[in-house]
């Protein structure tokens, strides 16, 4: 995989804006690393510290529980991971797959703290990510804790789901998840995902195809979650 380091960085948003000499520093500061399909990036129970920027590819994020990991986010080309860690030296939070062919600047803690001293716009961005992830785990624990089982595996489909690139008005989860990264997130069994998708597929609300997972009626998979 070849690529033009400079332009890479310039499409993470984090990084929109930050004088080039900053950007010079990072880039001969790091290394770029290149993760093959199917490859952990780092474990959950890694003390390492470094910081990714996503160049290439996609990865996807696993909870700390590595004997039954639930899939927390899908990250691609312009996203960075690996920052609590940088920043209060902690370790990992959780896991990384890289979910096709990818490529990463692996940077150094200490360079990653310098940028965010040196380029307060990131540190602001870094400060407003961090509140949208502590929103988005507020809503799921509160699905976990006032939802049904299958209304659960519906809101863990939302948030699995994407717009579709084409335009088409339709959103999909690509690449489909497993019965078992779905009951992971949901809080639930294997056997109550298989019952809510059947009966999402028998009513058209989705549909598998190749490796992706089809919602055809967003609006109407958000009523299925309000209905008591």
């Amino acid at each position: 995989m070849t690529l033009d380091l400079r332009t890479a960085l310039c499409q993470t948003p984090l990084l929109d804006g930050v004088p080039s000499d900053l950007l010079d520093r990072l880039i001969d500061q790091g290394t770029v690393r290149q993760v093959r399909a199917g490859e952990q990036l780092f474990a959950a129970s890694d003390m390492s510290n470094t910081v990714f920027f996503i160049l290439a590819g996609s990865l996807r994020i696993y909870s700390r529980d590595e004997t039954s990991p639930v899939p927390l986010a899908d990250l691609g080309a312009g996203d960075v991971v690996g920052e609590l860690a940088a920043i209060d030296g902690g370790g990992r939070t959780g896991s990384a797959t890289a979910l096709q062919e990818s490529a990463v600047l692996v940077c150094p803690p200490d360079a990653f703290i310098a940028l965010l001293s040196q380029g307060p716009q990131v540190a602001l961005r870094l400060l407003r990510r961090f509140s949208r992830i502590i929103r988005d785990a507020d809503s799921r624990i509160a699905a976990l804790s006032n939802l049904a089982p299958g209304q659960r595996v519906y809101f863990a489909l939302l948030h699995l789901a994407a717009p579709d690139p084409s335009g088409s008005g339709q959103w999909t989860i690509n690449p489909a998840p497993s019965h078992k990264e779905v009951a992971g997130w949901a809080g639930t069994t294997e056997e109550v995902v298989a019952t809510a998708l059947g009966s999402l597929m028998r009513s058209g609300l989705i549909r598998r195809r190749s490796l992706e997972l089809q919602i055809f009626d967003r609006q109407r998979l958000e009523d299925l979650i309000r209905q008591r």
